[in-house]
Parts: structure tokens; C-alpha cells; sequence
């Protein structure tokens, strides 16, 4: 079970990539659209035609779709002082389109509560959706599944969900826990180090091998392993699977 969007983006704490400007607070788009993607891979955002006024001010728009969901969002051109600019330049525009695209994040959930003017996304009770997902994930045994999920999961509705649980059984459960994250840590790093490895050894064979098992498994598992990769590994990759052609053995 998928939790909603909301539930997932709204309690990421973005405080850390905020920036001050003339005394008010933008949140990086390049980090607030890396993470949207990371979460929902098929997420996209299309900028919309821009509105003008007789003032010779103007207004950007762009619509963002996320699980099937769709949010239009407008913003002004403005400068430092967040006053309307007349006959805004390029550079201005880009800005405000960039600005608005984030602004309409917050309307899916992540960085909501910075335009409420709070320091720290507000934890929110856990859901019976939540909680359920959580111990299906559990009775399930799925790794990879629980992983997904636990990682969505603010260490508040972590918490709730393990104070959720019957009397007698929350030992175990935590346990439970404690081993299905670390299984799919050490998932996760081992194939990481065998995508090292073989680039490092040049070995086209067996970079083949992993990225078909890889592809053949859970894609949040595809996910966290490209996410942990360093740039000099992930180009190496690049370069080696474009340079080698698939094949059914190495001695072809």
C-alpha cells in the first residue's frame, strides 16, 4: 500500500536547503525537484504560458503531476524586495519559473510549512493507512517493500507505528524492523561495491550481470543503489555500457 503524496512530502524537513534572501526564504528548486523524483520517478512539471498585465508586469505559471495528481500554480516576477518587476528580463523570468515550480511543490507537501511560516514541518498524527501499510510490510517479510515505506515514514510515525502494536508484541516487531532495514543497508551496499568493482576492473561482463538484476528487481531498490553511487562511478557505468554492447558471455 502506497501512502498518499502529502503524507510522504510534508514531512521532509527541507530546512537545511532554505536559503535567505531579502529577508525571505527559497527553498532550492534543484534539491526540491531531486527529491520529488526520487519519491515518484514518473513526477513531471510543464511551464505553462506566462500571464501580462498593463502594467507591464507579468506572471509565470507551471502545472506539476505527481501519482496521477495535477496542481497549477502562478507567481509574479519580482525583484530582491519581492515587488512586481516592470518589463522583467529573461534572467528575472527563469527565476520566477524556478520559484514557482517549488511554490507548487509546497502544494503537494514538501516544504509546505515554510510559506506557514513554521521552522519544522508539524508532525502529524500516523493514519490508519499508514499504520497499516507498516504491518502488512512487516507480515509480508518484503525488504525491499518495508524499506520503501519506512523511509517515507518521519521518525514520528515510526515511532507511533511501533506504539501502535499490541502488548507483548512490540519487541519483536521492533527486531523485525531492526533487521529488515539492515538487510536491505547491506543489499543496497553490496551492490553498490560489485558496481565499483566492476568498473574498476573494466569488466563489461559482469556490469552487465548486475545491471540486469538489478533492473529485474524492486525499482526503490534500483533507486537507493543509483542514489548512492558517486559521480565517478556513475559515468564509468555510462561509458561502459555504451561502449559494450550486451552480451551472453564474454567470450562472444
Amino acid at each position: 500500500m502506497k501512502l498518499p503524496v502529502w503524507d510522504v512530502l510534508s514531512q521532509i524537513d527541507v530546512n537545511k536547503h532554505v536559503k535567505e534572501k531579502g529577508g525571505f526564504s527559497y527553498l532550492a528548486w534543484t534539491w526540491a525537484w531531486a527529491t520529488v523524483k526520487q519519491h515518484y520517478p514518473e513526477a513531471d512539471y510543464e511551464v505553462l504560458e506566462d500571464r501580462y498585465f498593463t502594467d507591464e508586469t507579468m506572471e509565470v505559471r507551471c502545472r506539476v503531476t505527481i501519482e496521477g495528481l495535477s496542481h497549477t500554480m502562478w507567481l509574479p516576477v519580482t525583484d530582491h524586495r519581492n515587488a512586481a518587476i516592470e518589463r522583467p528580463d529573461s534572467f528575472a523570468v527563469n527565476t520566477a519559473r524556478m520559484r514557482c515550480l517549488v511554490k507548487n511543490l509546497a502544494m503537494f507537501g514538501l516544504g509546505h510549512y515554510i510559506y506557514a511560516g513554521e521552522s519544522l514541518p508539524t508532525p502529524s498524527p500516523i493514519s490508519g493507512g499508514m499504520l497499516e501499510a507498516f504491518n502488512l510490510a512487516i507480515a509480508a517479510d518484503d525488504m525491499e517493500a518495508f524499506a520503501e515505506l519506512y523511509e517515507s515514514m518521519s521518525e514520528q510515525h515510526r515511532a507511533d507505528a511501533l506504539s501502535a502494536q499490541s502488548h507483548g508484541t512490540k519487541t519483536r516487531i521492533k527486531e523485525k524492523v531492526h533487521k529488515l532495514v539492515n538487510n536491505f543497508e547491506s543489499l543496497v551496499t553490496d551492490y553498490v561495491t560489485a558496481f565499483s568493482d566492476s568498473v574498476s576492473a573494466n569488466d563489461p561482463y559482469q556490469l552487465h550481470q548486475i545491471v540486469d538484476e538489478v533492473e529485474e528487481g524492486n525499482s526503490y531498490t534500483k533507486q537507493a543503489v543509483w542514489a548512492r553511487l558517486d559521480g565517478p562511478t556513475k559515468a564509468g557505468i555510462r561509458a561502459m555500457l555504451k561502449e559494450n554492447p550486451k552480451k551472453e558471455n564474454p567470450d562472444e
